[in-house]
């Protein structure tokens, strides 16, 4: 299933992006958030992202993925300029929620504010922020 942008709200100053995550194992989608992200630092404008992750399953991330992201992510960190502003992530598997956790933890802190909401039968079950 193929990852979608709900909703772009782009201006001179800033970029507001919605995006539903339900493949983080091939390539080309994998490369579409990269995009996402490379645009804004490319324009020099802010981004604010905002990730749904309702149908994504472990099946369908790939931790050889994870930790090129964490690769990429360590990498846009040295940047002089920081134009990603805020993430916020709706996670609806604890698994996916550990996969996060770790790599927020572990393998590399954020570039900018995250915050991560799990949720469980339509509820808010955790929110767990994750700073540079």
């Amino acid at each position: 299933m193929k990852n979608k942008i709900l909703k772009k709200d782009d201006n001179k100053e800033y970029s507001l992006i919605d995006i539903e995550l339900n493949d983080f194992n091939d390539d080309d989608e994998y490369n579409n958030i990269l995009k996402c992200i490379e645009y804004s630092y490319t324009n020099k404008k802010k981004l604010f992202l905002s990730i749904e992750t309702k149908k994504l399953t472990i099946e369908n991330v790939s931790l050889n993925k994870v930790y090129q992201f964490s690769i990429f992510l360590k990498n846009y960190k040295k940047k002089d300029v920081q134009y990603l502003k805020k993430t916020t992530i709706h996670i609806y598997n604890n698994t996916i929620y550990d996969v996060l956790y770790n790599l927020f933890t572990f393998l590399t802190k954020p570039i900018a504010h995250v915050v991560i909401i799990l949720h469980d039968n339509n509820e808010i079950k955790l929110i767990k922020d994750f700073f540079p």
